[in-house]
């Protein structure tokens, strides 16, 4: 327990604080006033692959490539909020790996072989699967004769976790042929946590691409 202290606290010296403030839309899923633990997050998988494999919560974080990325979070931001409960350096390290091995996912569709489209197709990809909520690229795709002539692209929180927020990055969108359409989602996922009883945020950043070619609808469908 010493050694949990140690860590959080000299966390607590060297990181510094962030504000930052969310674009994103949630919904309720659990009530803010219930915890929710490291469990209700993962795979369990991962609790059992990452037990007992680092001491503390720095050798996590340079395992991971993430130094840095946990800040103090300053009181007056927590006062009437619930946060992620990280008992252990096990249930830190088993956050950690699962959220960053849900980052850069691409999906990549094939043109139909159907023909005289016109529509308006509703695209997605999962950014982030967190079970009681995830993060949700989108796209609204006009098609005309089976060309692509505009996309509408944006990403969103869905789901609720205490004092979690979706920062997302301006979404890229490219098209390399009339048919199709390649969107480069990104974006930061900031999260309180309590870390012995210590309230923290939790950042990643994460990426999602998605390319995909218009479904051809067969006229009058």
């Amino acid at each position: 327990m010493q050694k949990l202290i140690y860590g959080v606290l000299t966390l607590v010296f060297f990181f510094s604080c962030i504000s930052v403030t969310s674009a994103s839309e949630s919904k309720d899923i659990k009530s803010p006033a219930q915890s929710l633990s490291v469990a209700d997050i993962v795979d369990p998988s991962y609790l059992t692959k990452y037990a007992g494999k680092y001491k503390t919560y720095e050798e996590v974080q340079k395992a991971a490539g993430i130094e840095g990325s946990l800040t103090k979070a300053p009181q007056k931001e927590i006062t009437s909020q619930s946060l992620l409960k990280i008992n252990s350096v096990d249930e830190y390290a088993a956050y950690v790996f699962y959220s960053l091995d849900q980052s850069g996912k691409e999906v990549s569709e094939e043109i139909s072989d159907k023909v005289t489209p016109t529509a308006l197709e509703n695209w997605d990809i999962m950014i982030y699967d967190g079970k009681v909520f995830s993060i949700v690229g989108y796209a609204d795709v006009k098609v005309e004769l089976c060309t692509i002539t505009n996309v509408s692209a944006y990403s969103k929180l869905n789901g609720f976790v205490p004092m979690t927020q979706w920062i997302p990055d301006p979404v890229t969108i490219s098209r390399p042929d009339k048919y199709t359409a390649k969107i480069f989602y990104s974006g930061t996922q900031r999260t309180g946590v309590e870390v012995a009883g210590t309230p923290m945020y939790q950042n990643f950043h994460y990426t999602a691409t998605l390319k995909r070619s218009a479904i051809c609808h067969p006229q009058g469908s």
